[in-house]
């Protein structure tokens, strides 16, 4: 906005929001040993491919490890075949399309969320990732990227690690990282819920809301 002229006093950023409430029932109490995921359409700057290269490298590590890929899309036979290349497609789930609520059984059962978006080659990007902020407030940590409105979603190091785009290693690394160790795991999970909660439950957006409304209104009353 600012490039094409906006006076960028003029801009206020305003995240997409969710009802808080509505996971409450997710407690996480019976979570999957092992196991990694991600929600998202599987198109090229989700970065799929990327987290399947990660999955690879940490195999030898654990070996009950699941990988499940909620969504569908126009890369689902790329990765299908990526991952056989890899030798780990027995180890992925193409869950496909879920609804709402098989998804937030998911948020609940699996112990780390991973979500490695990149700028495709098209240019397209992600805009907030949405599904991070729904995957913290179920008390998942999270690695995901520094890409596009991604970083301003999680506590890098405290709910959640971001990497590069397309650093395959450091993701690995990561994943290894919160996957071995339980304490770390619960303990991004408290912190994220509270993060979530605090910052992105729709009664907060709300209110952030209203005072973008009340700015407009005082500026054009004078």
């Amino acid at each position: 906005m600012v490039e094409n002229g906006c006076d960028e006093q003029l801009i206020r950023i305003v995240p997409e929001s969710l009802i808080a409430s509505e996971y409450d029932g997710v407690d996480g109490s019976s979570r999957i040993p092992q196991s990694v995921l991600t929600v998202g359409r599987l198109e090229e700057k989700k970065g799929h491919t990327y987290a399947l290269r990660a999955i690879a490298k940490i195999r030898e590590f654990f070996p009950d490890l699941r990988y499940y890929m909620v969504g569908s899309g126009t890369l689902d036979k790329d990765l299908r075949d990526q991952a056989t290349a890899l030798g780990i497609l027995d180890i992925c789930d193409f869950v496909g399309s879920c609804t709402g609520e098989k998804v937030k059984e998911f948020y609940g059962t699996c112990e780390v969320f991973t979500l490695p978006s990149v700028t495709a080659s098209n240019g397209d990007k992600e805009g907030q990732g949405l599904v991070i902020q729904e995957a913290q407030i179920c008390g998942m940590p999270v690695v995901t990227t520094r890409h596009n409105g991604i970083p301003d979603g999680l506590l890098d190091g405290e709910t959640g690690y971001l990497v590069e785009e397309a650093d395959v290693d450091a993701l690995a690394d990561k994943l290894k990282l919160l996957l071995e160790n339980e304490q770390l795991r619960r303990s991004f999970g408290k912190k994220g819920k509270t993060f979530v909660s605090s910052k992105y439950d729709i009664a907060v957006i709300t209110k952030t809301l209203e005072v973008c409304y009340n700015e407009v209104l005082e500026t054009t009353a004078r």
